[in-house]
């Protein structure tokens, strides 16, 4: 029996089952239009979980949620909620098994909900999530890790509403979360 530990511990290059509880600043990197001005960039919070689950080979499958909230002066607060499955690859980055690095995409549900002075305005339209990420073990199944996603928001253009070609209508997010790691 020790003898097939050994070799199955030998295949298997990351943990089975992750689940990553992150928080921290998210940086508003389009354009939003309040009715006092416009705002190029703008900071809020974001935090989110994940569940993946890894083959021996590193690569797995997930999904996760994540919920942002930012304030754009007295006028606006805009909250996005994404939910979606993803894929990723996971290995080790050094022979202890310790430092744990990932890169994931997620094609998913993005929900906008614009709170202003006198309206609300909810959307929901597609969206993805480019991540990559670097955790490190402090405990057999538990890491502390660091993740930076890219998120984009794709919306429907209002009528009467026109953009260059090489523009999106919609919402890029650019967010430094750290978290914890749980495996199991």
């Amino acid at each position: 029996m020790d003898n097939y530990n050994q070799v199955f511990d030998n295949e298997v290059r990351v943990p089975r089952n992750v689940i990553k509880l992150n928080t921290g600043p998210s940086l508003v990197c389009s354009e939003v239009e309040t009715a006092r001005q416009f705002y190029e960039y703008n900071m809020g919070l974001e935090y989110g979980v994940e569940y993946q689950h890894f083959w021996p080979s590193g690569f797995g499958v997930g999904a996760c949620m994540y919920l942002f909230n930012a304030s754009f002066d007295k006028d606006l607060n805009m909250k996005i909620k994404y939910m979606g499955p993803l894929v990723a690859y996971s290995d080790y980055l050094d022979s202890k098994r310790r430092i744990r690095a990932d890169i994931e995409f997620g094609l998913g549900c993005g929900i906008l909900k614009e709170k202003g002075f006198q309206e609300t305005n909810t959307e929901t339209d597609f969206a993805t999530m480019v991540g990559v990420g670097v955790e490190c073990g402090v405990a057999k199944n538990v890491a502390f890790g660091l993740q930076l996603n890219w998120n984009s928001l794709f919306m429907f253009e209002p009528k009467g509403y026109y953009i260059k070609d090489e523009d999106m209508y919609g919402i890029e997010r650019c967010s430094l979360l750290a978290g914890v790691r749980v495996y199991f």
